[in-house]
């Protein structure tokens, strides 16, 4: 298995990283879960298939768009299989076909059925042989040329993912009230349009993602890391653990995680 993730410079938020994931005959089948990176994506797969992704199946040339997910999601490959790809900034996908990104919530659906612009224009360079600095590149350049929604809702949501990430996760909903000049009920409103969840949903999201980015890239205790992310206590962790990976750390911790650790790795 070969995973490599390529971050963007793109300063229009629109891309956020390009990513090639191969499985030869070696490693199939195989099967993991996927856990929600708060990002959604675009993917084609240039070789073999997905028997399992979510609740689907994929072919090959397919091109998925995955919308946010609010949980882990299984992944499972059982021929040899490449597939490459785009993580979007949260808000690029709004700004690129105006839908309500709550109906993409949880769920991979083929491009052409939410944009044919969208995929005449990325479908070139997914499946062209450009080396991987040029190909992110080209995404940036295709993406920033095409219609953008911007108005005073996608600045503020922006703004808001910006200081959610700066503070990783360690906030809530006041503190973004206290800088963004809107009601709670329009933030929540449009943040869910816009992004796909709610902001309370995406800053545990992104909290916990966090959180096990850390441990992947560390030996530290998850007792550790539970207060460094301000969880209250223990059991509030595994309840929010159960919550995003649909198990508990002892299950989830059973399991082969290599793959997880490496996806990880950003």
């Amino acid at each position: 298995m070969i995973y490599n993730a390529y971050r963007s410079r793109d300063d229009y938020n629109l891309v956020e990283e390009y990513f090639e994931l191969s499985f030869n005959k070696d490693v199939v089948p195989f099967s993991t879960t996927i856990v929600p990176v708060a990002l959604p994506l675009i993917t084609m797969i240039q070789k073999g298939s997905l028997k399992k992704v979510g609740d689907i199946s994929k072919k090959q040339n397919d091109i998925i768009i995955s919308g946010q997910y609010l949980y882990a999601y299984d992944f499972v490959i059982d021929e040899p299989t490449k597939i490459v790809g785009i993580a979007l900034h949260p808000t690029a996908l709004y700004k690129l076909t105006n839908i309500n990104l709550s109906k993409l919530t949880n769920k991979h659906v083929a491009l052409n059925t939410i944009s044919n612009q969208l995929q005449s224009t990325l479908l070139p360079i997914l499946d062209s042989n450009q080396n991987k600095k040029s190909l992110l590149e080209s995404f940036q350049l295709a993406l920033k040329d095409l219609p953008r929604t911007t108005t005073k809702h996608t600045k503020n949501i922006d703004y808001a993912i910006k200081y959610i990430r700066k503070k990783e996760g360690l906030l809530n909903i006041s503190d973004l009230l206290n800088i963004i000049p809107v009601s709670q009920k329009t933030l929540e409103i449009k943040f869910k349009e816009i992004v796909g969840m709610t902001p309370g949903k995406y800053i545990k999201l992104y909290r916990f993602l966090k959180l096990m980015r850390k441990y992947s890239s560390k030996p530290i205790k998850f007792k550790d890391l539970i207060f460094m992310y301000d969880y209250y206590d223990e059991s509030h962790f595994l309840k929010e653990f159960k919550l995003f990976m649909k198990e508990s750390p002892k299950e989830y911790f059973k399991k082969d995680i290599s793959f997880i650790k490496e996806y990880l790795k950003k």
